[in-house]
């Protein structure tokens, strides 16, 4: 399988139909030469990593918290995660261009060493405490983040493998539906998982049960098929060509990463605390907190159904422009916030725009990117953009300790006006494609 080229991809008549209902137009799928099976192999892929991810995202910044971390210390474990983050995303573009292999890359990295390494955190407990647990903590956030982003490129590159362009807001936006859904459903499950069994044993139990789940998601990406990538065209940005060169030759790739860069550092002034103040201010358990992410999880199966169908329609840059005006309303309605309860229209709200704003930058990502450097482009847009991770989470951590959330809330909103704007003025969609 890992050497069947595209054009020789089968599939049973009934299931091709029945994934064409759901996700492609029939005439779109059968003109395509995907296979539905891989279509849905890669769904499933989905399914299990929202999953794995319900019981470790929300919850790795509270088991810092329950060693005692400040809000400082959950600024520095980001500032630290993100700090690797641009050289690891071009190392990973570099391995995927010299290798050609994406699947393969994507299956050591990301699937493979990011999942292993959930193991560690189950065994912080049994090593450490206090001061020294909160930076074992830090260090195998970072070192987790070096796997993940490893494969990054290569994962993208994979995508625009799989999914035909012409479709890929609908398919993704019905892929992301479904990890919503799961992570809808588990995360209140891993909330109460770790209620019940108390600190420690309640986040060793769900960080290795997202061990567990993610090996399904390990196995499933390995029946996806290895597809070599055409080889780089004649003026176009060859292996070996730098970076800089790259954005040079492409000045909207440059407006799409430099706008992306105030989009980042607009989420590390408030997302990473939105936890911090419901455990500090508000004295909210994690079951809440559990529950609470669960809505806005629910909201974003809204979000990727009306958006991804946009993103087809009318372009994804329309979709980003409008998701990141509906996250601009979000911080300032924070300040109205008295009981658990006003979080949830917050959180529908914030859910709904996130995840579409995330797709919709995915997608886009893909459709500006020619065929044979979809992983380059991936790879400097992300180490652009995930640059200000460094240094951003520390300094509205540090804000928030000394003055509070309202600094940060206000700064965001600002932020995502800014972003909305610089997207409208300077970033085009992509050229004979929709986007």
């Amino acid at each position: 399988m890992d050497n069947t080229t595209s054009a020789e991809f089968v599939s049973s008549p009934g299931l091709r139909e029945r994934v064409a209902r759901q996700v492609l137009p029939l005439s779109a799928l059968t003109a395509q030469p995907v296979a539905a099976r891989f279509l849905r192999i890669f769904w499933f892929d989905g399914l299990f990593i929202s999953i794995s991810q319900a019981f470790t995202q929300t919850f790795i910044p509270l088991y810092l918290l329950a060693f005692g971390a400040t809000a400082s210390d959950v600024g520095m474990m980001g500032a630290l995660h993100h700090l690797i983050a641009p050289p690891m995303f071009l190392y990973g573009s570099h391995l995927a261009e010299r290798w050609r292999r994406d699947k393969a890359l994507v299956l050591i990295f990301d699937h493979g060493l990011g999942s292993a390494i959930l193991l560690v955190y189950v065994a912080i407990p049994f090593l450490f405490g206090g001061r020294e647990a909160i930076w074992a903590i830090i260090l195998v956030t970072m070192v987790r983040g070096i796997f993940t982003r490893l494969g990054a490129p290569s994962a993208t590159a994979m995508i625009g493998h799989i999914v035909p362009a012409r479709v890929l807001g609908r398919y993704m936006g019905w892929r992301t539906l479904g990890m919503s859904v799961a992570s809808f459903l588990f995360q209140p499950v891993a909330g109460v998982l770790i209620a019940a069994l108390a600190f420690p044993l309640g986040y060793q139990a769900s960080f290795t049960f997202a061990f567990l789940v993610a090996l399904v998601a390990l196995y499933l990406y390995s029946l996806l098929p290895e597809i070599p990538r055409p080889q780089p065209q004649p003026g176009a940005a060859a292996r070996g060509e730098s970076i800089l060169a790259t954005l040079r030759a492409d000045r909207n790739l440059l407006a799409f990463s430099l706008s992306g860069l105030v989009m980042s550092a607009t989420m590390h002034l408030a997302n990473p605390f939105y936890s911090v103040y419901m455990v500090r201010q508000m004295h909210l358990s994690e079951r809440t907190i559990g529950l609470l992410a669960a809505v806005t999880t629910l909201a974003s199966l809204v979000g990727l159904r009306v958006m991804g169908a946009l993103s087809d329609r009318q372009g994804h840059k329309r979709a980003i422009i409008l998701s990141s005006l509906g996250l601009a309303l979000v911080s300032p309605l924070w300040f109205l916030v008295r009981s658990p309860w006003h979080i949830v229209p917050l959180n529908v709200l914030f859910g709904f725009c996130e995840a579409s704003i995330m797709m919709a930058l995915n997608n886009l990502n893909l459709a500006i990117a020619p065929e044979e450097q979809r992983a380059r482009y991936r790879a400097i847009f992300m180490a652009i953009t995930t640059s200000v991770g460094a240094f951003m989470p520390l300094v509205a951590g540090r804000v928030f300790d000394l003055y509070g959330f309202s600094p940060n809330l206000i700064t965001s909103s600002l932020g995502y006006l800014l972003y909305a704007l610089l997207v409208a003025r300077f970033v085009r969609g992509a050229v004979g494609r929709r986007g």
